[in-house]
């Protein structure tokens, strides 16, 4: 496979990170330190418990189902988030936001 690929993707990835660190950063400046150490301990809590259960997915599932799996469940949270984000909704709710 040719690495173009790749790098398109990273390049998704690497800007939805940053579009979603800047959503909260102006969602809550206030409050910005705080909100982005949430997310970087619900990030770093999620790549911690992966193993725990990693190891018994892929040798139940096959590589290739195992992985599909795990790509599913990405692309549905993503989407989720992007739905959430895009609804400001829970913005007003909060004390703490500015909507």
């Amino acid at each position: 496979m040719n690495a173009t690929v790749p790098i398109i993707g990273s390049a998704v990835f690497a800007a939805g990170i940053l579009w979603r660190l800047h959503h909260l950063v102006d969602a809550y400046p206030l409050y910005a330190t705080n909100a982005l150490a949430a997310n970087s301990l619900a990030r770093s809590s999620f790549a911690a418990a992966f193993p725990l259960f990693g190891v018994q997915m892929y040798n139940k599932l096959d590589f290739q189902w195992a992985t599909t799996l795990q790509e599913f469940l990405t692309l549905v949270t993503a989407v989720h988030l992007q739905i959430w984000q895009a609804d400001t909704r829970h913005l007003s709710i909060c004390v703490w936001a500015i909507a």
